[in-house]
Formats: C-alpha cells, structure tokens, sequence
C-alpha cells in the first residue's frame, strides 16, 4: 500500500516536472523512500557507447554534464537484459569505482555498501543508466527483484519531457543567439571583429578548436587564407608560415566542399593516413586535428570562400552543429562582403595617400638611390614584392639595359649576376617585347617562361634565383616607350587586379621621376664634361711627347667615356698610308704575338677602314663580323683582333681644321659622338703639335748632321789640302797614259767599283779624282780613306761612324766616311791593308748599301761609289789567303792599271816643267827649266818612286837652285840605291819619328785639340796616333 501511494505521488509530480534539478528533488524525496539510498546518479549512454554523460547526480548536481568513458562489461548486461543488477562496492569494477569516485569522491573504505544499477529506456539509441548506492548490504536485493517497472518508465518520462523541454531551450537559445550573432556580424567592419564573433559567440553553440576562412582567386583558379585563428593548434607547426602564405588550386577536398551547399565533414583519421592529402590537410592532421567541418560562403557573384571549422576530437559535429554552421555561413558571408568593401576603401584610401605621399616625395628625388628606396619604402607597404629593378631601352630601340637595380635582390646569389645586370639585350626576344607592346603590366610566369624554345638569359637567371613571377609595366615619354620597370615575386598568384592597377598607376609617376634624374645626370655629366674637357685641355697644351700625350687620353678617355683601350693612327707622308702612332701599353693586345706583327704594318687607306672613317667626318662603328661578310671595305687586321674577342671598333677622326691627320680607335661602349668629336679635335691638334716638334727636331738633327758633315768635310778638306799630291791634272801624254785616260772616260759616268792599281807613286788617287770629277757625282767631295794608315781597331769607326758611349773615348756621336761619301765617291787607298774582319763588313756595306755605326741598333741605308787602290798583287793576296776573294771579285769590276815612270819616260820632260812651274811659284824662285844634261840625266834614271819621286827631287833643286836654269839634279846612285834601300827607308821613319818627337815636346805632350801636336802638324788625330803607335811612341815614356 506505501509503494501505490509513493508511486502515486511520484507520478503526479513526474508530470509537473520542469528540469533537471525538479526532477532530481522528486528522486531524493520520493523514490528514497521506496528505494533507500545515499548517493545516487543518472548517466545517458553516447550512440557508440564508449562515454557516458552524468545527466542526475545526488548530492553534488553542479557535476552534471560531465563525460566519463565507460568501461564496466556490467553496465553492458544491464543494458542488453533491462534488468536491474546488484552489486557489492568491494566486488565492483575499476572502471565503475573510478567514474563513481569522480562524481562523489572515494567511499567510505570500512562501508561495504552496494550498487544497484537500472536500465532507463528513453531513446532506442541512447539508453541511460541509474546508479544508486547505500552504504550497507543486502539493502537492494529484494526490491531489485521487486523493481516496479512503473518508477523507471515515470523516471524515464520525466527525462524525455526534460530533454524536450531542453532542446526547446537549446533552439530558442541557438536562435538568440544566432539572431545575435547576425546583429553583431551585420556591424563587423574587420578581419579582428569577425573572428572575436566566432570564437566568443558560436563557441556558445558548438565545440571546436579554432576556425578559418579561404577565399578563392577565380581568375588564378587558386584559394588562400583570408582570415586565421591565433587559437589554432597548427601554428606549432614548423610549415605553418608556409602554409599559409601558400596559395593551392582549388581540388580535392576544397572542390568537394564547394559542391555542396550543406556542411561537408572530413574525418581526418580516416582521411590522411590512406590517400596523398593536400599539404594544409596534412598540416592540420600532424597538429592534433581530427575532424573538420568545411561550407561554402556565397556572395552576389557566386562562391568565393569557405568557412571551416576545426576540432581535436573525432564526431564532434552532430547533426544540429552542422545546421548551426549551416546557419551562420550566410551571416559569415554577408559579414566577409563588408569586410571586403570595407577593406577595399580603406585600401583604396591608403592607396591613394600613399601614392599622394609617392608623388611628393618622387617630385624631390635626384638620384637612382632615392628612387630606389622609395619604391621600396613606399610600394612595399601596399603589395608583396621581393625586389624592383627598371631597363631602358636604347636609342635605336632594338636592344636594352639594365639601368636600376636592386641590393635587395634575390638573384644577387645567382653566380651569373653580374653578367645579368651588364649584358645588353635584345628587345625581340619573346618576352620583353610584350612589355613595351602593351601600354598596361603584364605577368610573367617564369616556370611558363621556362617552357619557351629560347629562354632570354635574364629570366632564366631569375628562375634559377628563386623567382617565380614578375609585372612589369612600361615606362613612356613624350618620344614613346623608354623603359620598363619591374617588379618580381618568390610566391606564385602574388599580384592581384588591384596590385596591377597600383603599378600601372605608379608607372606615369616612375617614368617622370626618372626623366628628371635622366636630366639632373644629363647636367651634371655635361657639368663635369666641360670641367674635365677644360683640364685635358691644359693638359694637351703642355703635351709635347707622346708619352705625356699618352697619359693624359688614358686618365680623361676612361674618365669620361668609361674606354679601357685605344689606338692613334695617323696619316704617313705618302698620303696612302696611315700607321700606328700611339696606343695604350697598359691594354692586353699590346703583349700579343699577333699585335707585335700588325703593329708596325703600314695600312691602305683607300678601300680600307680609314677612308670610311675620313669620308664619313665623324664617330663610326665598325662591325667586324659584319665587315668581313659584306667584303666593301679592306680590313687586313681582323682576324687578329677577333681573336682576342674584340667584336666592334669606333674609328673617330682627328682632324686638324680641314685636314684628317689621324683616326682614333676604340670600343664603341657608351661614347658621346659631340663629346668625343671634341676630345679628338684636341687630340689632333698635340698629334700634329707632336708630329711637328717631331720633324723640327728632326731637321734640326739633320741640320746638327749636315752641320757635322761639313766641319767633317772641312777637316777632311784641310787634311787633304795639306796632304794631297799639289797635282791638279793628270799629266802625260804616251800611249799607256792615253790607255788609262780611255777607261777613265769610259766608267767615270757609270756607278761601277774600279780597282787601281799601280806602284807607289804612279798617281792612282789622281786617277781617282779623275774619275769621281767626270761623274754624276762629282758635285759632292770625294772621300778618301787610306786603310793603311790606320790603326786596325779605328779602322771600323772611321769607315762606319760609332754612336756616343760605343766604346772608351767615345764622347759624342761621329758619322763614318761611308756616311760622308753618301750620294758621292768614297776612295779606298791602300785596300790590301785591310784585315780579313774589317774585309767581311767592307763587302757587306758594298753588298747590301747599308751600314750600322759602332755602337748604333739602327740601319742606315748608304749610296756610294766605291774605288779602290793598292800597290799589292791582289790576286796573289787571295791566293796567300789574306784577302776574300769575294771582296776582290766585288772590287774588281773594273780595273785600271797605271804605268810606272819607267815605262813611259817620253812624259818626264811634262812632268818636269809641270812641277818646276809649280814649285817655283810656290817658293817664289824664277826657275823656267833644266839643261839638256839635267833633263838626260833623269831620262836615263829608273825612278823607283815613280812621279812622287820625280816630284819631290824637283822641288829639292829648285830650293837649291841659284840660276834660273836647274843645271843639275842630285839623283842616287844606281849602287846606294840597291845597298842603302833598307837604311833608306829606316832614315825615313827616323825622321818622321823626330819630327813628331819634337812636335810633342813644343805642345807638351798633347796630340789632339787645339795647340796640339796633330795641329801643328796639320794632321788629324787619328793618324798622329796611328804614327806614333807604328814609330813605337808612348807619351808615359817621354818628359816634357
């Protein structure tokens, strides 16, 4: 009866029953008194049945909600059976007594209590379980057998009416709160706004991690990451940053995702380790990732992101949790649609401060560096960019350089770089010539660019640097297309419309500032031009070498026009030629093999290079390649200098008023026409300046030579006056004489060598002199050499001249009598005197016309007539081996043999009033002639001395003569001749000897110079030296 009336009251209560705490106060007061307990508790049971949900506890119901594994088998056989099941606290499972111990804490260990556990059927797919525990035993025996099944459908009831009640709540709360959520978005304005709603708001409504938001790139086919969580568990990560600055086509599970309107769930366990995952996914599964929720967000042009929601636990979006995300991804829309206007005028109003501020700042600057660091500086602020750099095109419009580049630039590694900025390029190569074809930027694919068939050298440094996309935008002017400036990327799909449309806009403003810093450059290089064409000009009005002339073009020429080398022709004195005059010594060609064959070349001028350069009367550039295959001009040097690399030379004239004296060759690189055309006129003018101090020294040195040619002439003449036979005709007129002057007459007009021979006296230097006044040359003096009377080691010096220094006593420079008988006669007397060494240069000057002085390294060329004289049997010389016989050969052209006195006696009466008319003069004697018996007297003698014998008795005896007849003449016995020969000719050298002896001691000692021994004696020095080296003479030896 007490069962029916509690259980009475329990149902009449259970169905006014509100929530949970009712119905827990309904269980403590009612059911306790059919069911006695000290602790009791309700679990609802997951889908899977691996957790429980503590839904009742008592006491302590603040712990209700909380999630416990389950781990009882027992709790599995009360749910099968539907039977309630006791149990002893002692005997019961770990798993039971560690859940129960979290509700209320450990019992009370010398309590041996007992647990009744109960099936409640409230849904078919999640069961739920009542717990209860009395501290004694044996209490719930017999009611667990008697269990009214009443109380657990009324508990039961009670439960689904609170669940209903709940989720009644739970909608109406979800709409509050989702009608919130769309109030507060509707006013979202920023990124920071939208995701402080999502963490603070929907975190109310459904668990997650963290949350992000994609967009998609429609044009690029790409999304990327709009909005990020700092809450997320993937920043840990080590890719995180690459992650989300990555930007990944739209496949995969992102495409699945926006094939549907619905929420889509991945189950990352399930996903990652058995297909090849997308990086983000694979990102998000190593951070602890389990589950994600991913929908489209719509906008009025269709998809354009997705909303995604992330959890660390597996099944942790039900059903309702995706109607929620479901819910809120239109307000999501509608909010990202006003962050995006939002940040598109705030963008647009940055954008337009920054480009005011741009163009302020880009009105003051001056220089490339200012420009640099204000793109840098400024640009970088609106868009992502790793580097800029700008090219110009030059003047012809065909080729490009780079003209700004950037320290920051990620191809600096590249180990090319310094070939990329320096290289000039052509604009037809594919990809710049787009640039400039299109007067808005244009993208640069560099792994597309790859692709191509030919791959200009600079994209392919850039890509091989990293880059993988560059805009570039061209650069205009008055006059077109100048230039092109560019900005690159190391990330693909980095430049958006509206980067595109900042730089175009930023173009107009570059290209303005680098025209200014064009013409502020222009300025100060024209500023600078004049000052150092000003300074090179003082310097050439002080060059009068070419040395001087030579330093002051390299130090302006690689000032101003950055020319490293150089070459100065100029025109030779025929007027056909032209020749190197100056180059640089510090160039590479210059210690070439090959320039040291070309170098002395003298050069056509017509057909050839020079008349190009003349004709044109200005810079020109010759192509040599291009040269070479149209064949219209000459160009003999070529292979040399393309061999050495040289691929373009500049010819520039220089020209001295109408006249082209010359031509400067260079490397065309970066030369002002005007600029240069000024320097070579300076150039011209101190070449000419040069060329003329030149030939003034020039002349001056052969007005010093010819000044020296005639004080020689003089000396040789005053010698030949004071030792010349006082003959001025050949006299004589029997048949032999009359032989002789026949073969004078026939080879004096010829340049033939003639030999003389006679014996000593005959008169062969007469004969000589005969000849050289018969011939072409007789306008010049004769020079006369006696090779015996010089000492052998003089013989070379005074034949061939010796240079200053050449050897000891050589104090200053002497021309030699070759040079001296130049275009005239040389007389070689005595010639079989001369050594056999002296023998070999003799028949090499005679052979070749070309002499080298003592000491000289220069050739010098000689037009002599050579005669010669000996008293020698030449032939038998030869044959004795002390004379070349090819010099005989070379000597003995034409001979011509004197007759002794002895043979042709009918001529003595002549020569005997030949000299009395002389020697009377002379001497001032009134001696007509000789008596018969004179005049048989020396008819009958033989004279061995021939004519100079005859000569010299004469003059004897018209000194001695009395009368004006000469009655008798004192010849030598025809005895004492032939006895006294040898004494004869000791007394000679005797006399000779004290003649010289006493000349020394009244000069005291001194041979040469003036008051001298050899002026005394009215002999040169040379012989006076030889004279006393053969009489045996030393100066140390005597006192004076």
């Amino acid at each position: 009866m007490a069962i029916d009336v509690h259980l009475w009251a329990i149902r009449r209560l259970i169905a006014q029953v509100k929530d949970r705490q009712h119905l827990q106060q309904i269980l403590d007061l009612h059911v306790g008194q059919l069911i006695p307990f000290d602790q009791m508790a309700v679990f609802k049971c997951s889908r899977d049945g691996k957790t429980l949900n503590l839904y009742i506890s008592s006491p302590q119901p603040e712990k209700a909600d909380r999630t416990f594994p389950d781990y009882s088998n027992r709790f599995g056989k009360v749910l099968v059976s539907g039977q309630p099941a006791v149990v002893a606290a002692n005997a019961l499972e770990a798993g039971i007594r560690e859940t129960w111990n979290a509700v209320f804490g450990r019992p009370d260990p010398e309590a041996y209590g007992e647990f009744m556990i109960c099936r409640l059927d409230i849904e078919e797919k999640e069961p739920a379980l009542m717990l209860l525990y009395n501290n004694n035993t044996g209490c719930f025996n017999t009611i667990a057998a008697g269990m009214p099944d009443e109380l657990t459908s009324l508990i039961t009831m009670a439960m689904l009416n609170i669940s209903t009640a709940e989720q009644m709540q739970a909608r109406e709360r979800e709409k509050e709160m989702l009608l919130s959520i769309s109030n507060e978005m509707a006013l979202i304005r920023d990124k920071a706004e939208l995701l402080a709603v999502i963490n603070t708001q929907l975190r109310k409504l459904l668990y997650f991690t963290h949350s992000s938001i994609s967009v998609i790139h429609e044009e690029e086919g790409t999304f990327s990451a709009f909005l990020l969580d700092p809450a997320s568990r993937s920043r840990s990560h080590p890719d995180y940053q690459s992650m989300i600055a990555t930007r990944y086509p739209v496949s995969g599970p992102f495409q699945e995702v926006l094939a549907s309107d619905d929420p889509t769930v991945f189950n990352l366990e399930k996903l990652v380790p058995g297909g090849n995952m997308p990086f983000y996914i694979t990102i998000h599964y190593e951070a602890g990732i389990k589950e994600l929720a991913a929908i489209p967000l719509h906008g009025d042009k269709g998809i354009f992101g997705v909303l995604t929601f992330l959890s660390d636990r597996a099944g942790a979006f039900d059903e309702n949790h995706l109607q929620i995300i479901k819910a809120v991804a239109s307000q999501v829309s509608i909010a990202i649609a006003n962050i995006f206007a939002g940040e598109h005028l705030r963008r647009r109003e940055y954008e337009k401060e920054t480009l005011l501020a741009v163009s302020y700042k880009m009105a003051r600057i001056r220089d490339k560096n200012q420009l640099l660091t204000l793109i840098n500086s400024e640009l970088k602020k609106l868009f992502y960019f790793t580097h800029s750099s700008i090219s110009a095109i030059d003047e012809n419009g065909e080729t490009f350089t780079v003209y700004l580049t950037d320290p920051e630039s990620k191809s600096k590694t590249h180990v090319a770089y310094q070939e990329l900025v320096n290289t000039v390029y052509p604009v037809r190569d594919g990809v710049f010539e787009k640039f400039i074809e299109r007067e808005t930027p244009t993208v640069s694919d560099y792994e597309e660019v790859m692709k191509m068939t030919s791959v200009p050298q600079y994209a392919r440094i850039h890509y091989e640097a990293g880059l993988k996309e560059a805009v570039s935008t061209p650069l205009l002017s008055e006059k077109g297309v100048w230039g092109v400036l560019h900005f690159y990327s190391d990330r693909k799909h980095m430049f958006t419309q509206d980067d595109i449309s900042i730089i175009n806009g930023i173009a107009y403003q570059v290209s303005i500032a680098v025209s200014n810093i064009l013409a502020l450059e222009g300025l100060r290089k024209r500023e600078k031009e004049k000052s150092l064409l000003l300074s090179f000009s003082h310097d050439i009005a002080a060059v009068k070498d070419k040395d001087t002339l030579a330093a002051a073009i390299k130090r302006y020429l690689k000032e101003l026009f950055l020319i490293k080398e150089y070459i100065i022709s100029v025109r030779n004195e025929d007027e056909l030629t032209h020749s190197y005059f100056l180059y640089d010594l510090a160039s590479n060609y210059v210690t070439d093999p090959g320039f040291e064959r070309i170098r002395n070349n003298r050069w056509p001028i017509k057909g050839g290079l020079a008349e190009a350069v003349f004709e044109a009367d200005s810079p020109v550039v010759f192509v040599i390649n291009k040269v070479l295959a149209e064949g219209r001009i000459s160009f003999p040097g070529a292979a040399f200098w393309k061999s050495i690399g040289v691929e373009e030379i500049l010819g520039v004239p220089l020209k001295v008023g109408a006249n082209k004296i010359g031509i400067l060759w260079t490397h065309p690189d970066q030369v002002n026409d005007e600029l240069i055309l000024g320097i070579s006129s300076q150039i011209a003018i101190a070449i000419a300046n040069i060329m003329g101090n030149e030939k003034i020294a020039s002349q001056f040195n052969e007005i010093n030579s010819y000044k020296q040619q005639l004080e020689q002439e003089n000396r040789y003449l005053q010698e030949e006056i004071v030792t010349a036979y006082n003959y001025s005709e050949l006299v004589g007129q029997c048949q032999s004489m009359q032989r002789v002057y026949q073969l004078i007459s026939q080879v004096a007009a010829q340049n033939t060598s003639v030999l003389i021979l006679g014996e000593t006296g005959t008169g062969k230097e007469l004969v000589a002199r005969a000849i050289h006044n018969h011939s072409p040359r007789k306008d010049k003096l004769m020079v006369k050499v006696n090779c015996a009377a010089l000492p052998a080691n003089l013989v070379e010096s005074e034949l061939f001249g010796h240079e200053r220094g050449s050897f000891t006593g050589a104090f200053e420079r002497r021309i030699g009598k070759f040079e001296l008988a130049n275009n005239s006669t040389l007389f070689l007397d005595e010639i079989g005197e001369l050594s056999l060494e002296l023998q070999a240069k003799l028949l090499r000057a005679i052979q070749e016309k070309e002499i080298e002085r003592v000491g000289g390294r220069s050739v010098i060329k000689v037009n002599v007539r050579i005669i010669s004289a000996t008293n020698r049997n030449l032939e038998n010389e030869v044959r004795m081996g002390r004379f070349r016989s090819d010099l005989y050969y070379r000597l003995n052209v034409f001979p011509v043999e004197l007759p002794a006195l002895r043979d042709r006696k009918e001529d003595i009466p002549a020569l005997v009033a030949h000299f009395i008319s002389r020697y009377a003069k002379s001497t001032g004697k009134t001696v007509t002639g000789v008596t018969a018996g004179a005049m048989k007297q020396m008819t009958n003698y033989d004279w061995p001395g021939n004519v100079r014998e005859l000569e010299h008795l004469l003059e004897r005896s018209i000194l001695l003569s009395k009368e004006t007849t000469i009655r008798h003449i004192d010849l030598p016995s025809r005895e004492r001749r032939t006895a006294e020969r040898s004494d004869e000719i000791r007394s000679l050298e005797a006399m000779e000897k004290d003649i010289i002896l006493r000349a020394l001691k009244q000069c005291n000692g001194k041979v040469q110079g003036p008051g001298s021994a050899a002026e005394l004696l009215s002999l040169p020095a040379t012989t006076l030296h030889s004279k006393m080296k053969k009489l045996g003479i030393k100066r140390k030896l005597l006192n004076f």
